[in-house]
């Protein structure tokens, strides 16, 4: 009985490579990975793939600090009532960015968005991805996200009311005052 040779995988990997230059050399490019190839990136990709479909991108509105919507919403929520020291931009800067990714994790979780990964490798080799650290990562991010806001709010000045007439015991005393007057007179 012969036994069977375990493949040599570098001697295989060294052929595909060597294959895949020579289709590169001579011009074809259907063998590229994207990003090794200056000819094959992912709008390329995307192109060649979707031709026949009309493709809708999808766009992350961004202001100039790098916030999605949600981090803006609360940059101008909180702006709107107060002028914060810059300690306290600075951590109401990263308490935006926590909300935009507790957005998106919130997101991935729902299904509608997907992870996206990029993969350098020449053989083709399977990525499996697990997520279940997701879940725990998006609730360490809400309890920390929850600490900073609270840190945020006292640091916030609060405004106080002011008293649109004291109330019956200012009335009484008024009373009291006139009554006084009018019978001192």
């Amino acid at each position: 009985m012969m036994a069977k040779r375990a493949p040599n995988r570098a001697a295989e990997r060294a052929r595909a490579y060597r294959a895949r230059k020579r289709l590169h050399d001579q011009g074809d490019h259907s063998k590229c990975v994207v990003g090794n190839c200056v000819v094959i990136t992912p709008e390329s990709v995307m192109r060649h793939v979707t031709s026949d479909e009309p493709v809708t991108p999808v766009e992350v509105a961004e202001d100039s600090r790098g916030l999605g919507a949600r981090g803006q919403g609360l940059w101008d929520e909180m702006t709107a009532r107060w002028v914060p020291s810059p300690l306290h931009r600075e951590m109401l800067m990263e308490a935006c960015r926590m909300a935009d990714r507790l957005e998106k994790f919130d997101l991935q979780l729902k299904g509608r968005e997907w992870l996206r990964f990029r993969v350098r490798d020449e053989e083709g080799t399977e990525v499996v991805v697990y997520i279940d650290g997701l879940l725990r990562a998006a609730r360490e991010l809400q309890g920390e996200f929850r600490m900073v806001i609270a840190d945020l709010v006292k640091a916030m000045p609060v405004k106080k009311e002011q008293p649109k007439g004291g109330g019956v015991l200012a009335d009484l005393a008024a009373k009291r005052a006139a009554r006084s007057a009018h019978t001192a007179g």
